[in-house]
């Protein structure tokens, strides 16, 4: 991690901490502790570190959802999950802490499902990331109004990590018998074809193949499927970076003296999660 964002974290992670010991509530609403330590946030990080950014893009294909203010000056992100998905949550915020705006660790919705969720502070960098997920095309904006759509920026700015961030949200095991069953797909039913179309150019800037398909059990939306001819690029380029809660989505590694590949099982489970931080600020 660069040495000045880890000294510019560690300085509004302390100013954070000190405002919710006085106040544990002061965040909520518009208040004046709140108004201040986003404007000491936006001073000592006026950018996102590289893997927040790549955690909120990947979160976003996914699970997770922005809101931008009324003046488009901020935007800020509700992801919510199964409540068997809590440890996972809990590692996205910590990795997002700075962005959070009380220490509850998690909170249940009202909607009485087992779900559980939390919401970021509406701030002017994750406004960044909602940028990316507007169409360029204003009779687009008009007819689907605030629904996610992929911006071109988007092409360039996806990595392994995410992608890896994704998969744990829209990722799954795509059942058939070629290539031993290592398919693997990624239900991005809310997107349009011609956001597909990007989607799948970014999958390829970062060495990935995907195929467009038409998903008949789904409304005939469209979804993304990885070959299993690409499984072993896939755990090599997008596995070190998958959380160890969702590795039960990759499928298992191939048996040794595959002709179809080198990825066993020994070696997939070496690079799953490998790159995964393990502390909160790495």
């Amino acid at each position: 991690m660069d040495q000045n964002f880890y000294e510019a974290r560690t300085e509004i992670l302390k100013i954070r901490a000190d405002y919710l010991s006085k106040t544990p509530s002061c965040f909520n609403g518009n208040t004046k502790e709140r108004s201040n330590y986003i404007e000491n946030l936006t001073k000592l990080c006026p950018e996102l570190s590289p893997y927040q950014r790549d955690l909120l893009i990947g979160l976003n294909l996914s699970d997770s959802s922005l809101d931008i203010n009324a003046k488009k000056t901020t935007a800020r992100m509700k992801i919510q999950l199964t409540n068997r998905k809590q440890k996972f949550l809990m590692f996205v915020k910590q990795s997002i802490l700075e962005y959070c705006g009380n220490d509850n660790q998690l909170y249940s919705p009202k909607s009485g499902r087992e779900m559980t969720q939390f919401n970021t502070l509406s701030t002017p960098q994750i406004l960044k990331i909602a940028d990316l997920f507007k169409s360029e095309n204003e009779s687009d904006l008009k007819e689907r109004g605030n629904v996610k759509a992929i911006n071109p920026r988007l092409v360039n700015e996806l990595t392994p990590i995410a992608i890896a961030f994704w998969y744990c949200g829209d990722g799954g095991i795509r059942n058939g018998s070629n290539n031993q069953g290592k398919a693997m797909t990624l239900s991005s039913n809310g997107f349009s074809k011609q956001d597909h179309f990007l989607l799948i150019e970014g999958l390829k800037t970062c060495g990935i193949t995907g195929e467009l398909k038409l998903d008949n059990k789904n409304n005939y939306q469209y979804r993304i499927d990885i070959p299993g001819k690409h499984y072993d690029d896939f755990i090599r380029i997008i596995g070190p970076h998958i959380h160890h809660e969702y590795h039960y989505k990759v499928p298992d590694g191939r048996r040794e003296g595959s002709k179809y590949g080198l990825m066993t099982s020994e070696c997939r489970d070496l690079l799953l999660g490998s790159q995964v931080p393990s502390m909160l600020f790495s």
